[in-house]
């Protein structure tokens, strides 16, 4: 009977830290495939009103997303347009510039005003940053989330995807 429940619980152990590991890796490749989809949607946005602009002639400086308050502009309109679409009710979205200050927010969350500095040198590198956290959101318990920090020229798009 010991072999057994020995073996039994062996074979559970290592049965759900594979399955454990499986989840996190379908996670974080659902959080990347949104990443691209919510950064080419937001480029899409920028586009049209960059040919909007140049239809009056404004200088090419207005036109940058770098340090440009119509990007933050135009970002925090996507967020609160898409905030209500179904397939992004479980994201949250926080938008940072290249500098790692905030500049957009999907939910009224505490958000980090500025990215923590290893986190940005780290994802300003190129590299994606995954990472699970706890979070207390107001009128509610504790909740695990999974997120993901990835650097998307010329801004930061930090994750939140509760599980």
């Amino acid at each position: 009977m010991l072999v057994l429940g020995l073996t039994l619980l062996l074979f559970s152990t290592m049965l759900y830290n594979k399955y454990s590991q499986k989840l996190h890796e379908d996670l974080d490749d659902v959080l990347e495939s949104r990443a691209e989809g919510i950064a080419n949607s937001i480029d899409t946005y920028w586009e049209a009103e960059r040919q909007e602009a140049s239809k009056d002639d404004s200088t090419v400086e207005s036109l940058t997303k770098i340090d440009n308050i119509n990007f933050a502009k135009i970002a925090q309109r996507w967020v609160e347009e898409k905030s209500r679409d179904p397939k992004l009710l479980d994201i949250i979205v926080q938008i940072f510039n290249v500098r790692g200050n905030h500049i957009a927010s999907s939910k009224n969350i505490p958000k980090f005003e500025t990215l923590p500095k290893d986190i940005f040198n780290y994802v300003s590198r190129g590299n994606k940053y995954f990472d699970t956290m706890i979070a207390a959101i107001p009128a509610s318990k504790p909740v695990t989330l999974r997120m993901l920090s990835v650097l998307l020229i010329p801004y930061i798009l930090l994750w939140l995807v509760l599980r």
